[in-house]
């Protein structure tokens, strides 16, 4: 860790709250575990954030007594150890809140903020879906109406799921195109070119 103080001494300064331990800590453990977490799909910022929580936490541990290094093991590593866990109960909560996809959403990379275009989209979308093909109308009834997913789709219509989710994408294309031609949508987006 650094030749000036060694573990021990280094949590007796963090029990004291001293900058000097904290920063030779940080220091010495900021590095790796930034790069733990770029490699597990996090970010610089993200990294910076965890290590707030891992010092919380490696200070708890130090105050209620709980702290307790292995004979071969160093504080150094101790910490990397706190920052996977935490960084790993981080992805899980990510995993487990399940955000609405994209995808899931009908043109969700076109539809703003704004209510009264998503509603416009969504009458639109309901206009134009029966005069795309009928394989088409199908597909995105049972995907965005019906809630059924890529697989339960091939099934249904006896394909493959590598066919359904390709043909999922040019029937939304399609429908897209459909829908950007409309007076409507043109009326309420002057800037649009489609």
């Amino acid at each position: 860790m650094s030749p000036d103080l060694n573990d021990e001494e280094i949590i007796i300064g963090l029990m004291k709250r001293e900058q000097t331990a904290t920063k030779l800590l940080y220091s010495a453990v900021f590095q790796p575990i930034s790069s733990f977490v770029i490699r597990n799909n996090g970010s610089k910022e993200e990294a910076i954030d965890l290590m707030q929580d891992v010092f919380i936490a490696l200070i708890e541990k130090i105050d209620q007594s709980k702290l307790t290094l292995k004979e071969n093991s160093s504080l150094s590593a101790y910490t990397y150890g706190i920052a996977k866990n935490l960084w790993f109960s981080k992805i899980r909560e990510k995993k487990n809140s399940n955000p609405i996809p994209d995808d899931k959403v009908l043109g969700a990379n076109e539809v703003k903020t704004n209510c009264k275009e998503f509603m416009l989209m969504q009458r639109l979308a309901g206009k134009y879906l029966n005069k795309i093909n009928p394989e088409c109308e199908k597909l995105l009834t049972l995907y965005y109406y019906e809630n059924k997913s890529l697989a339960e789709i091939a099934e249904i219509m006896n394909l493959t799921s590598g066919y359904i989710k390709q043909k999922k994408f040019r029937c939304m294309n399609k429908l897209r195109k459909l829908i950007f031609l409309d007076k409507d949508y043109q009326d309420q987006n002057p800037e649009s070119d489609e």
